[in-house]
């Protein structure tokens, strides 16, 4: 199956449902790159950026196990990732349980979990959405985790501090992939530095908690911003003979959905809600000026106001101009020079 490139751009505009956004390096889990060890190799995504539990078997082997793979089963294109949850071989009678986890940062191997991750990418800005393609099996009830979470460094406190995040826990067995979408929740003002996202299939693995064989496929994963509404073409004034139809139009770019409301005279005109406003019979009572305020979950934009005239009254007209004529109205003609 064939897999669109995805750009690794910050600012990403897709269609007329404008959206900015930024697929993290090898966020389709396309490339794998394979790291020997004493018996065999294991992979992990490329990218630079990704990590895994992998790197526990650099210890041992014997005791500890691959819990992330590639694999076809992919929701697009050739590769996918696959983190499962299994046993830790250990000496004596209490085996652990070895949590699936791919992650952006480094595993440290000699150290105990949580503090074996050493999460996180330099990372500036405020996204709104993280998304992954997902499925997951869950054994026993057993539940998955899946979040992405904003930092900044404290200097004050020598500590990072949350500013943003987007997350989800949860022991439904998902057969099919499915698009996890999640609003980001901001809990300062403050612009991040790092971003961490962590997939893991057991959620308390931790903690050594966990259901052997619970399953967690991840692909596709990207984060977006919203786009503020702005107008792109502006209406036109018309002058025009009552009777005539009009249209006044705009078109517009932005995150979707976007609302419109057309004013006349800076007062809403009722179920003028389109990109469009049409008069099919033009009476004097239309004359006025025209816009439309457009809106979305971002921002609003307003248009130039475009005017109309409606031809009613005995007008002036000087021989060789591009005037309106309208049917049954008087007109005084004069010759050009008249006007000098």
């Amino acid at each position: 199956m064939f897999k669109p490139t995805l750009i690794c751009s910050l600012f990403m505009l897709i269609s007329h449902s404008l959206v900015s956004q930024y697929s993290l390096p090898n966020g389709d889990m396309e490339e794998w790159i394979i790291y020997p060890f004493s018996t065999g190799y294991y992979e992990e995504p490329g990218g630079g950026i990704w990590t895994t539990a992998n790197r526990a078997v650099l210890l041992n082997p014997s005791i500890f196990k691959i819990t992330t793979f590639k694999t076809k089963d992919a929701h697009l294109g050739n590769y996918a990732a696959r983190i499962v949850t299994d046993i830790a071989d250990m000496p004596g009678p209490n085996d652990i349980i070895q949590t699936g986890t791919l992650a952006i940062g480094y595993f440290d191997e000699l150290a105990l979990p949580p503090t074996n991750l050493k999460d996180g990418m330099p990372f500036t800005g405020r996204p709104d959405r993280f998304k992954v393609w997902y499925k997951y099996l869950s054994v026993n009830g057993d539940s998955c985790t899946m979040y992405a979470i904003l930092y900044k460094w404290n200097n004050f406190l020598h500590k990072r501090d949350t500013i943003g995040y987007a997350g989800l826990t949860d022991n439904v067995t998902v057969s099919g992939y499915t698009l996890l979408d999640l609003p980001f929740t901001y809990f300062s003002v403050e612009e991040p530095d790092t971003l961490s996202i962590i997939f893991a299939s057991s959620a308390a693995g931790d903690l050594f908690l966990g259901q052997v064989g619970s399953t967690l496929y991840i692909d596709d994963i990207s984060l977006e911003w919203y786009i503020p509404p702005e107008i792109q073409s502006q209406p036109q004034s018309w002058l025009v003979c009552p009777g005539d139809m009009v249209s006044f139009e705009i078109t517009a770019s932005g995150t979707l959905p976007i609302t419109y409301q057309w004013q006349k005279d800076e007062i809403n005109i009722p179920d003028a809600i389109n990109p469009s406003y049409v008069i099919e019979h033009v009476v004097p009572e239309n004359q006025g000026s025209y816009r439309c305020i457009i809106s979305n979950i971002v921002g609003m934009d307003t248009s130039d106001v475009a005017g109309l005239t409606v031809q009613t009254e005995i007008a002036t007209i000087y021989a060789g101009s591009d005037a309106t004529i309208c049917q049954g109205y008087a007109y005084q003609i004069k010759d050009a020079t008249a006007s000098n």
